[in-house]
């Protein structure tokens, strides 16, 4: 250190220890945390030392060496820019681990999960069937309008209004919709486990109907529970399915029988109450029964029955269809009347319905005379807007809305068909199968009474007749449907159904 000649404060100058020469005086000494030229030149010529050091060594020690001038060179740019601060990044190890928390949470499945089924979210499920959802909406649609055009005479003299019947029609439409997105989104194995439970409740009110319940038409159907009126052979038409389809898919080895040839228990009671429930049904509503019985006698076809296992069953079940005909003296005098339509008698008599409704049919010609325009719906032909509805619309739309309503349900029969056969899981397949064909046969047996194909019985036109019991058990059962429809896969082009029933024979 050097002072000034002058007699002022002294001023403290630098030396340099790496050059000879001194600083120049009164050059101000460099900032704290700062370095001079000179020692950066040091530094980096260590380092450079350093690494061709390590080169020679080996390539380990030229690593370090690396290293080494890395960290040098970080100190150098942390003196230079002490208010810098930088953060070094965290190792994997040191990151939290809060995402494989919440995958590990998402993988266990709560109580809602248990009851929904969430598209996307668990594997296999897809969204549902939407041309399912467009046939049955335009269904939907043209029945509601129907209603509202064949009930408006007899709802007016009735009631003082003309929307009263299409006001509770559409009431049940509302509820049907919410109840069929709500099975939409079930378990299936939820299906499995309550229609056993569910069979045996309706059983117990059709037991009750059969000698309590209410009279209506000449026919005892109904029964009234708070309030409400339903008929509870139709809420046993999509247990029955599930029943069945439950049937079959546990019976691999026999109906009631396991793989060892022994009978089982639960196996032996579910086919039981079937058969009870089908006995008490074919009592109080052969229409109902009917039905029930093609869609369930479709689901055995199809799991691989026997020609002469169909054999047995169709000649037992037309023994079972006279048996009930003997026993109620209207069905005999309908069934006469059916095979003499033309006799004067019958067509004032037991065949009225029939041919009224073939009038419809023949006034309306091709293309009809008229939405609103039907004549026949001024108290001419009884049930216009319940069993003979098809009849009104073949008179308002001709031929051509005939065939178009005709087309529709056989566009979901194709439909439901499709999506049965392109579900792995029997039980699945066979249960989209069964809720297909019972609402189609239902509908072909309707259509086919009010042509004169076949006798006169009382069996509603799903998703067009009134009937809030009829709407609302047939929008379950699409419901159904849909929900199968979410374990299809759509991108196989052709499947069979699980074929179980070869091992039963």
């Amino acid at each position: 250190m050097q002072q000034n000649n002058n007699n002022g404060p002294k001023r403290p100058v630098l030396v340099d220890k790496n050059h000879p020469k001194k600083s120049a005086p009164g050059r101000r000494q460099a900032p704290a945390g700062k370095q001079t030229v000179g020692q950066r030149q040091a530094m980096h010529h260590a380092s450079d030392q350093a690494l061709s050091m390590a080169n020679s060594r080996g390539p380990s020690l030229a690593e370090r060496a690396e290293k080494h001038r890395r960290e040098l060179h970080e100190q150098e740019r942390a003196a230079q820019h002490p208010h810098e601060q930088r953060q070094a990044p965290q190792s994997r190890l040191q990151q939290p681990q809060k995402k494989k928390k919440q995958q590990a949470q998402k993988k266990e499945p709560g109580f809602v999960d248990k009851i929904f089924v969430r598209a996307n979210v668990v594997p296999g499920v897809s969204a549902p069937d939407y041309l399912v959802m467009e046939i049955v909406a335009v269904l939907l649609a043209i029945g509601l309008i129907m209603v509202f055009s064949a009930s408006s005479y007899r709802s007016l003299l009735e009631n003082g209004s003309a929307f009263s019947y299409f006001i509770r029609q559409c009431a049940a439409a509302v509820i049907g919709i919410t109840v069929a997105f709500f099975v939409m989104m079930l378990n299936p194995s939820i299906f499995r486990s309550l229609a056993p439970i569910l069979l045996i409740l309706v059983f117990a009110l059709l037991v009750y109907t059969l000698f309590a319940g209410e009279e209506s038409l000449g026919a005892t159907r109904w029964v009234t529970i708070a309030g409400v009126r339903f008929q509870p052979s139709e809420m046993a038409k999509p247990l029955m399915v599930i029943c069945t389809a439950d049937l079959i898919r546990n019976g691999a080895y026999g109906f009631v029988k396991d793989e060892n040839g022994l009978f089982d228990r639960n196996n032996l009671m579910t086919f039981g109450l079937i058969l009870a429930t089908f006995g008490v049904i074919a009592v109080e509503d052969l229409g109902s029964a009917m039905a029930i019985f093609g869609g369930c006698f479709a689901m055995f076809i199809v799991a691989g029955l026997s020609k002469r296992g169909i054999v047995a069953v169709v000649v037992a079940g037309l023994i079972v269809v006279a048996a009930y005909c003997i026993a109620e003296p209207y069905r005999i005098q309908r069934l006469f009347g059916f095979i003499n339509q033309t006799d004067a008698d019958a067509a004032s008599g037991s065949a009225y319905q029939l041919v009224q409704s073939l009038y419809a049919f023949g006034s309306g010609g091709l293309f009809g005379v008229g939405l609103g325009n039907s004549g026949q719906k001024l108290f001419y032909l009884p049930g216009m807007h319940t069993d003979f509805i098809y009849s009104v619309i073949g008179e308002e739309f001709g031929i051509v809305g005939a065939l178009l309503v005709l087309g529709l349900f056989m566009a979901l029969a194709w439909r439901g068909f499709w999506i049965a056969t392109r579900i792995d899981d029997p039980f699945k397949s066979y249960l989209a199968f069964g809720a297909t064909a019972i609402i189609v046969v239902q509908a072909l047996i309707n259509m086919a009474v009010a042509v004169g194909v076949c006798p006169v019985t009382g069996i509603t036109l799903p998703l067009i007749s009134y009937g809030g019991t009829s709407l609302l058990v047939t929008l379950l059962t699409i419901g159904i449907l849909l929900n199968m429809s979410r374990y299809a896969d759509k991108s196989k082009h052709k499947r069979t159904p699980k074929n179980k029933m070869e091992e039963w024979q």
